[in-house]
């Protein structure tokens, strides 16, 4: 377990999930990480937003788009970490 390393990635959108994915791979590849764990977000910055004491935003998106965006970026630190050898 002391040699395990994980990386966290959040992703937001299929817009940006390739290429935040993408960077966390050559990140934890660099860090000599043995596990990245990919966390689709739903709302933007809920922990600001509660200490602000902002209210909730509806979801940025649905469960099923929520899916599509980690799938896609799973696809993404694939083939990064592929590239990497």
């Amino acid at each position: 377990m002391a040699d395990e390393r994980r990386i966290l990635v959040a992703v937001e959108d299929m817009m940006t999930a390739t290429t935040v994915a993408a960077t966390a791979a050559r990140a934890a590849a660099e860090d000599g990480a043995t596990e990245i764990i990919l966390l689709h977000v739903l709302s933007a910055h809920p922990t600001l937003r509660s200490l602000l004491h902002l209210p909730d935003e509806e979801p940025a998106a649905t469960p099923g788009e929520g899916e599509s965006v980690l799938e896609l970026a799973e696809r993404a630190v694939r083939a990064q970490c592929a590239a990497l050898g």
